[in-house]
């Protein structure tokens, strides 16, 4: 019988010259590209995303905003588009090279130099204001619209959860010092990589497609959270210590989001059982230890869809083949 070969559709090639970034599918061995960045023949960079995850719109309104509203340098936005199952920005190629790429040649004193170059970038970002949350993004993940504050925010991060009287309690006290702060530019993914370099002299800051205005916080949360997890082997020690200090009204926030991160975690997925089992129980303990109360046993976690809990997964680990399902029952 014959086969038949279904090509997924891969962004437009045509006009590049050279690929920089590429993301592809999980588990699809490169076969499906979500995400590419490339160099045009004309200089200048085009990002194709796949529009079912795709936020471009909302950077194209970033980096013209900071374009027009201040001295931050970022590429100049040259065109908008969508093309069959991809949108694409095209924009100024920024000059130099990542901080990623220039990070081994840098001195420890021009590491920090370069550390307090973005800080001051970062403040200069913080001068454009809004009452309302408007961003797109958060930690990659999709964020509603409508939120107004630092409370609001942190609400709708924990909502799983708001069943749970001493973990509001302890987030209303907490977030009550900033009920009035402004919400502020925030890049939200100062990754080294995002970070252009000539020398020791930062030229360029890219890719904005998880900024937009947010509780005065975020910035040093971003960074303190890719601290916590490894990131940019000194890069985001150096980064975080200056919004820190940057960022001190809103000093009590590091405690929220470890109890928003200790909860994010407790009702994470597992492969087996008993993995889900030891997340919701040490998880939902130290819950209880950062609160500082009894929170009692681990409540129960729906997991959501077989989309998001992978039927061939459980049966794998039950030791049947893929596919193989027990006279009568179900896989999903």
């Amino acid at each position: 019988m014959a086969t038949t070969d279904i090509l997924e559709p891969r962004p437009c090639a045509d006009g590049a010259v050279k690929v920089l970034h590429q993301i592809s599918r999980p588990f699809s061995d490169g076969s499906i590209i979500d995400r590419e960045v490339s160099v045009l023949e004309d200089g200048t960079t085009r990002k194709a995303v796949r529009r079912s995850r795709s936020y471009l719109d909302a950077e194209r309104g970033n980096l013209e905003l900071v374009a027009q509203r201040t001295e931050v340098p970022v590429p100049r936005v040259y065109d908008f588009y969508a093309k069959g199952e991809f949108e694409y920005l095209v924009m100024e190629k920024m000059p130099g090279v990542t901080l990623e790429s220039a990070w081994p040649d840098l001195s420890d004193a021009e590491r920090e130099d370069v550390a307090d170059q973005v800080a001051g970038l970062v403040g200069e970002l913080r001068r454009l204001q809004s009452p309302l949350i408007d961003a797109v993004l958060v930690n990659r993940e999709p964020l509603r619209p409508g939120l107004r504050n630092t409370l609001d925010f942190t609400m709708e991060r924990i909502k799983s959860h708001t069943w749970c009287e001493a973990v509001v309690g302890y987030v209303r006290r907490r977030c009550e010092p900033l009920r009035d702060a402004p919400n502020v530019f925030t890049h939200g993914d100062l990754d080294w990589s995002n970070v252009m370099v000539q020398g020791a002299r930062v030229c360029g800051i890219i890719d904005l497609e998880s900024g937009g205005f947010m509780p005065p916080h975020w910035e040093w949360m971003a960074a303190r959270r890719m601290t916590a997890h490894g990131g940019g082997t000194g890069w985001f020690r150096l980064l975080e210590a200056r919004l820190r200090r940057q960022q001190q009204e809103a000093a009590g926030m590091g405690e929220v989001e470890a109890v928003v991160e200790a909860l994010k975690r407790h009702a994470a997925w597992a492969l087996g059982p008993d993995e889900r089992a030891a997340n919701r129980r040490e998880r939902w303990a130290e819950v209880g230890a950062l609160l500082g109360v009894d929170v009692g046993s681990a409540p129960e976690v729906m997991y959501g869809s077989c989309a998001e809990n992978p039927w061939w997964l459980e049966y794998k680990d039950r030791g049947r083949g893929l596919g193989e399902a027990e006279p009568g029952e179900d896989l999903c």
